[in-house]
């Protein structure tokens, strides 16, 4: 309950016994200001609630996150059914992108455009933290992707670029701003993979005909050259 919660974060703060406080008069049967102690209860309901309060704020991190090595926090939200990605795919996508410290505003949206986005996935092609985030990732899945700055957007070619001018300025003057926080660069993207289709295989070149040999015949060999005298032989 919230009571509980909120006793286990005052145990954790060191809270021990009532708590002294400011009352109005009404509280203390006076018509004036007194002072009155708050009951170990009355902190807890007070407390819990500005927990609450927070929390629905800052939701925390779910314990459903898996973190990568590289930094990447992932969570799935549906895990597909369909076939898994792999290098070199085309991949039919919606995706919503946010900066993680502006206050969950997107500054792009598949959705809001009614088109999925169409990528080939490879390496250097993306978004070095979305790459990777996609990884294992199968048709029909839904995923969050947490990105932190130094796999987001380290330059303007980087893939997905928004395409609405105003909301690209928007994003390169934060994530390229030196003066501002080092995590102004983080992101978050939710992603549907709503199509993975394998490009079928280049066509080997067919086969060169092969010239045939041709054997040249033999000359018969030049004939004997007279000595000087005319005459040959004794």
């Amino acid at each position: 309950s919230g009571v509980a919660a909120a006793e286990e974060a005052a145990a954790m703060m060191g809270f021990v016994g009532p708590v002294q406080g400011r009352a109005v008069g009404e509280r203390a049967g006076r018509g004036d200001v007194a002072v009155c102690a708050v009951t170990r209860r009355e902190f807890m309901l007070a407390l819990g609630a500005t927990a609450a309060a927070y929390a629905t704020r800052h939701p925390p991190l779910r314990a459903e996150y898996v973190q990568t090595y590289s930094g990447l926090e992932l969570y799935d939200f549906t895990v597909g059914a369909g076939p898994e990605i792999v290098s070199g795919d085309i991949l039919l996508l919606h995706y919503t992108a946010r900066l993680r410290n502006r206050n969950g505003k997107p500054f792009d949206s598949t959705y809001a455009r009614d088109e999925p986005w169409r990528v080939r996935y490879a390496s250097g092609n993306l978004l070095p933290g979305l790459f990777e985030g996609l990884r294992g990732m199968r048709q029909g899945g839904k995923r969050r992707i947490v990105i932190p700055a130094h796999l987001g957007y380290i330059d303007k070619e980087s893939q997905p670029i928004p395409p609405d001018p105003a909301m690209r300025r928007r994003l390169y003057s934060t994530v390229f701003n030196n003066q501002r926080e080092p995590e102004r660069g983080d992101l978050i993207f939710d992603v549907e993979l709503v199509r993975v289709r394998t490009p079928p295989p280049k066509p080997e070149p067919a086969p060169q005909p092969v010239p045939p040999v041709v054997f040249l015949e033999a000359s018969p060999p030049p004939p004997p050259t007279p000595p000087a005298g005319g005459r040959l032989g004794p």
